[in-house]
């Protein structure tokens, strides 16, 4: 997904919604083909320090570097839990989903697939207004990150709920351009420092805003199946 950008004293950093922050030199982003996005090809940016989903067409493009596990969870109406109760029940449905995210990229490969014969109907908003559109029941349903589900449940959700994972697990972390092996290697050995230490900074602020730390999420994420 895509915190807020923050600042940061090791290197300079900047952060937009993905699909921007992908964009080749002509401004779009091209899946099938292999560059660096121009906001780290052109210096504006060191690093994505957002939580980005390791596909295999971004890794065509940026080298990641892993903060935690994760899975892809359906969000729909509590009014729907009885339509909806499995991933099989998705197909034909309405979805809200940001464009060119994991959840984009899933479920479009199931509707050329497993889905073909009776597709999803896509509509492409933001998150927050897929987020918005299942609370308001206008859509069956929006996919989100697991720890993302989680927030939103303590902190947003009134009429939804998180109804269960689609697709494989998942990896979560920062990007990077390919050839910057030592600042891998720095977010590599600060993401270990911080999981095994319970009182780490980033442990805590899991634990304020999700209710458990990083390390208890990671642990939970090896339980779902």
């Amino acid at each position: 997904m895509f915190p807020k950008p923050r600042d940061g004293n090791s290197g300079q950093i900047y952060s937009r919604r993905f699909r921007r922050a992908i964009f080749q030199q002509k401004g779009k982003t091209v899946w099938e083909d292999a560059y660096t996005p121009k906001l780290l090809a052109s210096g504006k940016c060191d690093f994505y320090p957002s939580n980005l989903t390791k596909t295999e067409w971004r890794q065509k493009k940026l080298d990641f570097i892993t903060l935690f596990p994760s899975r892809m969870m359906v969000v729909i109406p509590k009014g729907k839990q009885a339509q909806i109760k499995d991933v099989n029940d998705l197909a034909g449905k309405t979805a809200a989903i940001e464009k060119d995210t994991s959840f984009h990229t899933w479920l479009m490969a199931q509707n050329q697939a497993a889905w073909s014969t009776n597709p999803v109907k896509l509509t492409l908003l933001s998150t927050q207004e897929s987020f918005a559109a299942v609370e308001a029941g206008t859509i069956d349903f929006t996919i989100t990150d697991s720890d993302i589900a989680i927030w939103a449940a303590h902190h947003q959700f009134k009429n939804s709920k998180t109804a269960f994972p689609v697709g494989p697990a998942d990896e979560i972390g920062w990007a990077f351009r390919k050839e910057d092996k030592d600042l891998q290697a720095a977010a590599q050995s600060f993401f270990e420092q911080q999981r095994k230490n319970p009182n780490s900074e980033i442990n805590q602020i899991w634990k304020r805003h999700f209710g458990r730390s990083l390390t208890e999420f990671i642990t939970l994420m090896a339980l779902v199946k």
